[in-house]
């Protein structure tokens, strides 16, 4: 077993009672973050239903039952665990989730349909010509959603780098003097290896508190230290 004890972090922010819900938004693709969360118990919805074939397949509908979870794991970019069946194209009829491909490219034999290939989305620019296709423009559009809904959001190991979702950032901080957000990330310079737009945001943490840079790496970071910086931003 793989020690993950570094992203214990997260396991303090989910046993932390206050927060009626919490969604877990990643670009990566690999599948560090689910095995965390399964070393941890700690039950997530991630946008697959188990089929009658005994098989998780992605389920748009299933965003739309009435009991919300708790704890969602949205990944924007796609993982190496999802495979697509080109037959079918990349559809929310097609693509399934198996959870026992562990390395990236390695498929299970006799198991995986023919012509099927990983389903992640890669390079810098061009992943924003994928984010039309079904499964990531509903992911995009349930991240849009998330985000209007919150008040707080925390920014963990994320360059600002991705002009689609440093755009959705900057709108939805903008949109009311009630958003904060902060950033963990413990690199110096943070905020000059953002993208301009982003850069323009990151840098107004110098004279606005709403925004703040935690420099410390994720492991170096507890809960309890970034609650108490969003208490100490909220009204009383």
């Amino acid at each position: 077993t793989v020690d993950l004890s570094y992203l214990d972090f997260y396991a303090q922010a989910v046993a932390d009672e206050d927060l009626d819900s919490i969604d877990f938004f990643t670009l990566n693709n690999d599948t560090v973050f689910e095995q965390f969360l399964g070393q941890r118990n700690i039950e997530f919805f991630d946008g697959f239903s188990q089929g009658s074939d005994s098989k998780f397949w992605w389920d748009t509908m299933s965003f739309f039952q009435p009991t919300k979870p708790r704890v969602r794991l949205l990944k924007l970019h796609g993982s190496v665990n999802w495979y697509t069946d080109q037959h079918f194209g990349k559809g929310s009829k097609s693509i399934e989730r198996v959870d026992d491909a562990t390395l990236p490219y390695i498929w299970r034999a006799g198991d995986v349909p023919e012509k099927a290939e990983p389903l992640f989305l890669a390079g810098t620019l061009n992943k924003m010509l994928d984010y039309t296709s079904e499964v990531f423009s509903f992911l995009q559009s349930e991240w849009l959603r998330s985000l209007y809904q919150l008040d707080i959001l925390v920014v963990c190991g994320y360059g600002f780098n991705d002009k689609g979702i440093n755009t959705r950032i900057i709108e939805w901080f903008n949109f009311s003097s009630d958003k904060i957000m902060i950033v963990i990330d413990p690199s110096k310079d943070v905020i000059k290896n953002a993208r301009p737009a982003a850069r323009g945001l990151l840098a107004r943490s110098k004279t606005e508190s709403r925004i703040q840079i935690i420099q410390k790496s994720i492991q170096d970071t507890t809960w309890q230290e970034v609650r108490d910086r969003i208490l100490n931003q909220l009204p009383n």
